[in-house]
């Protein structure tokens, strides 16, 4: 009404300019703005997520002279065997040989199938428990699918997919395993193994560096293990070139070598490259995400504040 005056009421403190709702909605609006760039940004990259992962019920195949090798080296060695020698110590009479090799590292509960043709390609599942050094989980249950991929008298190429369970996040991530056989001269045989740890579900990147690390150490352990059982067995080939592991933290797959045998050789296919959204980007989302919160709380509460001004 004309003349009226502002009276405040119950001796509140004058709501901050900053948090007034002309001032506050805005930076709202443009957080959660930003809140749904970011949603659409994981979408968007699950969906990618999806489309490139590679299983070995479909692998991608791709005309080259060999597969490239994946980031982890976990053994390149010579062998004074041919590469069928090699091959019926390990994988022949469904993998006798790996079997062996898990019941060394005091695996548990392990079986195997028979090879089985699946999608073109011989398969072989190998089940096995591991014991584990903690309080908890104690054992990790686990699941793995062999892909004969290519196999001649010059060498063959393996191509292995591991999933675990009883360990946290173990629906998150699996671990793949490359075996590269080829004969290098007559009754020589050189055996590079390679791996590496895929993620197909999200994980804060802190625990996603800490289940790198684990997975890459264990299959260093395990596979140390396997170099001395084939030197065992077979004992030292030729030498081989000067050998340095290409595992670096955020590295990338070494360069692919040329091998000997010929036609087209699948491979796991792309794999993506997580570690440009963990670390920093990670931290400074739980940042933007909690000064969203707070903003709102706080606005909230202003307008509470505001509602006590009354003109008449």
């Amino acid at each position: 009404m004309p003349g009226a005056t502002a009276v405040r009421v119950g001796g509140g403190r004058r709501p901050s300019r900053l948090l007034r709702p002309e001032v506050s909605l805005p930076v709202l609006a443009i957080g959660g703005l930003t809140l749904i760039w970011h949603l659409a940004q994981s979408a968007h990259r699950r969906k990618q997520l999806s489309r490139r992962r590679t299983s070995l019920k479909r692998l991608s195949v791709r005309t080259e002279a060999s597969p490239p090798r994946l980031p982890i080296d976990l053994l390149d060695q010579s062998l004074a065997a041919t590469p069928e020698q090699v091959w019926d110590e390990l994988w022949a009479r469904n993998a006798a040989g790996i079997l062996r090799w898990h019941r060394e590292l005091n695996d548990h509960s392990i079986s195997t199938t028979a090879w089985q043709e699946k999608g073109g390609r011989p398969e072989i599942t190998i089940d096995f428990t591991t014991p584990l050094n903690r309080a908890y989980p104690k054992q990790s249950i686990n699941t793995e699918v062999a892909c004969l991929v290519s196999r001649s008298e010059e060498g063959f190429v393996i191509q292995t997919r591991c999933i675990s369970q009883g360990v946290p996040f173990s629906s998150a991530f699996a671990n793949y395993v490359q075996w590269v056989a080829h004969e290098t001269v007559s009754g020589q045989t050189r055996l590079q193994i390679t791996a590496e740890s895929r993620f197909h579900g999200n994980v804060w990147g802190p625990i996603r560096g800490q289940i790198l690390r684990e997975s890459e150490a264990g299959m260093r352990k395990a596979y140390a293990v396997m170099a001395t059982l084939l030197l065992r067995r077979f004992g030292p080939g030729a030498p081989l070139p000067e050998w340095r592991p290409t595992s670096q933290p955020g590295g990338s797959s070494s360069e692919p070598t040329a091998m000997p045998w010929s036609g087209a050789v699948p491979a796991l296919g792309p794999s993506l490259d997580y570690s440009r959204w963990i670390g920093a980007k990670e931290l400074l989302k739980m940042v933007l995400l909690s000064l969203l919160v707070a903003l709102c709380f706080q606005w909230l509460g202003q307008m509470r504040a505001h509602s006590l001004y009354h003109y008449w």
